[in-house]
């Protein structure tokens, strides 16, 4: 139990700190953070609006087919920008260097969106789902190894 405590310790630092907040001015962020983030709030955004319509979730070829995701596009320049960047038409992942899942509750009134690079072990992740609240992380234990010296110099109270 208690390294599953400092697992979780070591994550929070890592979130909280500048390297694993995303949209930071760090050097991940920059070199596509923001990105990523933008294609996350577009999908969530299409979500909703599909939402609204349909009373559930829509599947991400659902979001295409239905031209939910080009209409919501137009709600802001970044969007659609965004949107210029997707390859919709492969059946591959949508984003290169990316994988994108989206998964719906069994009723269609919940999902969860994910966005993790591909080949690498301790690359960055983002989330979110039907809150539309986005987070960042690595895996628990990549974040060990990055803050083992923050942790070591930590006291609690």
């Amino acid at each position: 139990m208690r390294k599953g405590f400092w697992a979780s310790i070591g994550l929070l630092v890592v979130l909280a700190s500048p390297c694993g907040v995303a949209g930071s001015k760090s050097k991940e962020a920059r070199s596509g953070g923001s990105d990523e983030l933008v294609i996350l709030r577009l999908i969530d955004a299409a979500e909703s609006d599909y939402f609204r319509a349909q009373r559930r979730y829509a599947t991400f070829a659902e979001l295409i087919q239905s031209g939910q995701i080009q209409r919501t596009s137009t709600q802001s320049g970044e969007y659609t920008r965004t949107l210029q960047s997707l390859q919709l038409q492969s059946d591959a992942q949508p984003v290169p260097g990316f994988r994108l899942t989206l998964m719906l509750s069994s009723t269609g009134t919940g999902f969860h969106l994910s966005l993790t690079q591909l080949g690498e072990r301790c690359a960055l992740g983002w989330f979110t789902d039907e809150t539309g609240v986005l987070y960042a992380g690595k895996a628990v234990d990549c974040a060990e190894r990055l803050s083992a010296s923050v942790l070591k110099s930590w006291n609690p109270p």
